[in-house]
């Protein structure tokens, strides 16, 4: 008898914790989605897009973090994403004859890069380097794809 009684105590408190660990986590899910969703209303890309059309954006938004000095693409590197920096910064360059650099552009919150991704399948003519660590959300040229240009 005091056997079953602590099973069911044990289930009990089994299921307890998975259900405020699902309830915590749809929380988190649905705070963080709500704030991508803010996010990107600014951006002025993706200005033209009503409800529906943001609620499908963001089903094929991920977030990539990066470190100082690590890459987001390469020059002559396959155009695959468009990335838009939620914080941090990136710089685009092109690498010179033996290895120098050239400075083109710079880029922060709010920027956009890669968006030659949706519109033909050359390869990057810059490297985009992130100067700090950067957390910027992705979109898969396969979004544009499958959207056409209601996509944007």
């Amino acid at each position: 008898m005091f056997d079953r009684k602590l099973s069911n105590i044990f289930f009990m408190c089994l299921f307890l914790y998975y259900f405020e660990y699902n309830y915590i986590t749809t929380i988190h899910y649905a705070m963080e989605t709500i704030k991508l969703l803010e996010f990107i209303k600014g951006i002025e890309l993706f200005k033209g897009l009503d409800e529906t059309e943001l609620n499908i954006l963001i089903k094929n938004i991920h977030e990539k973090k990066y470190k100082k000095d690590e890459l987001l693409f390469e020059e002559n590197g396959p155009r695959k994403d468009i990335f838009i920096i939620y914080s941090g910064e990136v710089e685009l360059f092109k690498t010179l004859h033996f290895g120098a650099e050239t400075k083109l552009s710079h880029f922060s919150k709010g920027d956009f890069l890669g968006e030659g991704s949706w519109a033909d399948d050359s390869p990057h003519s810059t490297t985009a380097r992130a100067i700090e660590e950067t957390i910027v959300y992705s979109i898969n040229r396969n979004y544009f794809d499958e959207n056409g240009p209601a996509a944007v």
